[in-house]
């Protein structure tokens, strides 16, 4: 679960849920933000913050990674483990 966003795709892909942005340099007065993610568009991170939505130049991100919700949570369980210790292994 604490992976890093290190690619475009990342932001589609875990578009919903929350995450932690450090910029390279200040950015409207913020070298750090939180949100949720809402996508990616061309090369600019969209993000739902407090303070409203903003427009995040990939570039200019340092590091970001995922926030641990319950929704991260239930999205990343492994699937039902019920009847795993009937299953003989061969060997």
């Amino acid at each position: 679960i604490d992976r890093p966003l290190t690619r475009r795709s990342d932001y589609a892909d875990w578009a919903g849920h929350e995450a932690r942005l450090k910029l390279e340099e200040t950015l409207a007065g913020a070298k750090q933000l939180s949100g949720t993610i809402k996508g990616i568009e061309e090369d600019k991170v969209l993000l739902a913050t407090p303070k409203g939505d903003r427009e995040i130049p990939f570039e200019s991100i340092a590091s970001a990674k995922l926030l641990l919700t319950d929704a991260l949570i239930k999205a990343t369980a492994p699937l039902e483990a019920e009847g795993a210790d009937l299953i003989k292994m061969e060997g």
